[in-house]
């Protein structure tokens, strides 16, 4: 498969989960851009191939990023822990945590 493309690729995802912890709203930089960091817990069940009567659990936190008027949308939900959220846009799973939020929506 040897082809170029022309507009690139883009990675999306979207993540419904429920607030675990909510950072404070900040500005960095020279620009002092609005900044603020949000974890979301997600939850998967499935039950064990070696005992099938039971249900287990896998639980995944992502750590969540926005910058900008996105920050800003993000602080005007006032987001507190226990709330169903629905966050979507590229994430980086390569660094420590994952990268800028794209859009979230609280949900209840």
């Amino acid at each position: 498969m040897n082809q170029s493309y022309k507009y690139g690729t883009f990675q999306k995802s979207i993540v419904f989960g429920i607030v675990t912890k909510v950072g404070e709203f900040k500005t960095i930089g020279q620009d002092h851009t609005p900044h603020i960091d949000f974890t979301v817990k997600t939850v998967e069940y499935y039950k064990p191939k070696n005992d099938p009567n039971s249900l287990k659990e896998f639980t995944k936190w992502h750590q969540c990023r926005a910058f900008g008027k996105m920050a800003e949308h993000v602080d005007s939900h006032n987001l507190e822990l226990g709330d169903l959220v629905r966050v979507e846009g590229p994430f980086d799973y390569s660094r420590a945590t994952d990268t800028c939020v794209v859009c979230v929506s609280k949900l209840l």
